[in-house]
Order: structure tokens, then sequence, then C-alpha cells
């Protein structure tokens, strides 16, 4: 029988509470060796088992079982695929059972007990096995992979090679003209908006490997402003799936300055937040932006 992924996912032998790796196919894939990816349990998104040893190859699309059939086995201690795999970019109305019935590698995985499922909600239509939660996506098997660590009680994730843009890593140059975008979206920035709405719901968060955390922003503010600053924080965390920390300079022991010409002394709460310059420039260097600018500069699968 093949088990529920996210039932069997506190007994499963390798698989950490926290601290997972989430392997995509973009550009940024290409500085792993540079990296210590193996201080962390590691889920490939697809092709991925192809070059990398996983804890777990995730696979939505039956074809790349196909393609990776050499690697799954000696890459791959765990190969999770939804119990509606997609053909064509559609749920199918077979059941991985059935294609573990048919396909060799995916039976041998199966009576090695190393073949997982789970209920993806592309699988609706063709009827869920209803034994665990039902994990969304919509556009991307990042999404997928997200919101199935996130049920499974995973807090903090880091990434690398799930970059946005519109491009692979050269490892797989070979797919750019089979699996690039095929679904027919113009790019991969899609799929993060709808994880940061996950992140919000969880309480977890992705952290490209090689950004540093939390992302500390400084606010220059004061004590009457402090209800702006708690909704300026709220709208931050919801649009960001970073670990972000916000920070009042002046609960900071910081000294809002006066300003030398009178023209410019403070008239109200909205004009002192704007005052601060040279304090925030001195003190804030911890400040990051949230992701979005790392994910341009790398911009790919």
């Amino acid at each position: 029988m093949i088990k529920n992924f996210i039932a069997a996912f506190d007994s499963l032998n390798g698989c950490p509470p926290d601290n997972w790796l989430i392997l995509g196919k973009g550009p940024s894939l290409a500085r792993a060796p540079g990296l210590a990816i193996d201080d962390w349990a590691q889920i490939g998104l697809n092709h991925v088992v192809r070059s990398h040893e996983l804890t777990v190859s995730h696979i939505i699309d039956i074809d790349v079982v196909a393609d990776c059939a050499e690697k799954l086995s000696d890459n791959a201690r765990y190969v999770v695929i939804p119990w509606h795999p997609h053909v064509n970019h559609a749920a199918s109305q077979n059941s991985l059972d059935d294609f573990a019935d048919e396909v060799q590698i995916l039976g041998q995985l199966r009576d090695q007990g190393r073949l997982l499922t789970y209920d993806l909600a592309s699988g609706a239509r063709a009827g869920h096995r209803g034994d665990g939660p039902v994990v969304p996506v919509r556009y991307f098997s990042f999404e997928a992979v997200f919101n199935l660590l996130s049920i499974c009680g995973v807090k903090h994730m880091r990434t690398l090679g799930v970059d946005g843009g519109n491009q692979y890593s050269q490892a797989f140059d070979d797919l750019a003209d089979k699996t690039l975008l095929a679904n027919g979206h113009a790019s991969f920035d899609i799929q993060f908006e709808q994880v940061e709405a996950q992140a919000l719901r969880h309480g977890s968060s992705h952290v490209p490997l090689d950004v540093e955390e939390p992302v500390r922003v400084y606010v220059a503010a004061t004590e009457d402003q402090r209800l702006s600053v708690k909704v300026l924080e709220h709208s931050i965390r919801r649009h960001c799936s970073l670990n972000v920390e916000v920070h009042r300079l002046d609960q900071m022991g910081i000294d809002i300055p006066t300003p030398e010409d009178p023209g410019c002394n403070l008239r109200s709460g909205r004009t002192r937040g704007r005052q601060p310059r040279a304090a925030v420039q001195r003190h804030a260097d911890g400040l990051r932006t949230a992701g979005m600018a790392h994910r341009r500069n790398h911009s790919g699968a």
C-alpha cells in the first residue's frame, strides 16, 4: 500500500521536523557546490533528482518519472507523487497505484515502501483518496511542495533554484523546449504570490539559501506612531515570505534629532517619521529587501 506522505511524515527515516531545503531547476541551483546543502534535508522538484541526491524527490507530471527513471532509485530516499499524477498538465483519472502497476520503477519503489502520495487539489474531479489534507496548488510544483511541508508542520524552509523568471539552470538546457513554462504561463514569478498567502496562513517561511535571515527592517518612528508601525509590520509580513524583524528606532535608544532648519520642525506625527534620516543611515545596516530583488537577479525556475 502506498502511504500518505503527510500521515507518515513523522515516522519517515531522514525526514526532520524542520530545516528543509527545496531544490528547483532555476539558475541559482548552479551555486550548490559552494553551499552547505548537505546540512539540510533536501526535497527536489521534478528533474532535480537527475543531478542531486535527495531525501525526497517530488514529481507531479508522470512523464518526469520516465525522464528520470534511471536516477530515481539511486538518488532519492523517497519519491512523492500526487494520488492523481498529471498527464499533459492535468490530473489523470488514473491513480498512482494504477501507474505503479504499469511503470516498473514506480512498482519497485512501492514494493520497497519508498513511494508516497498525497491528495493534490487538482485531483478533485478524479476523486481524492481522502486519507489526508488536500494540498493546494495553482501554478507550479514549488507551491505544492511548500504547502505540503507547511501542512506537515515545517516552519523554516530554504530554497535554491527557485528563482522566478523564465529560465532553467544550464544543467537542464535539454528540457528548455520540453518542460520550460510548458503550462502556458509567461514566468515563474506568479507562484510567489500564492506561496506568500500560504506562508501567512501556516506561519511558515522560505528563504533563498544564500540570503541572510532574518531580514531586519528599521522604522524611524516614535511612541505616538506605534499603531502605524504595527500596520506596516503586518503589511510586510503579509507580502513577504522571509523571516522579518521590525524594529522601531526610538525603542533602540536612538534619539530623533531636531532639524537645524526651523522650517523643518516637526509639525505632526506623520512628518516626524521623515526626519531621522541620519539615524536610519547609521543604524539600518541590517536592512535587506524582502527577496524580490534577489529573485530578479537570479531569475529562473
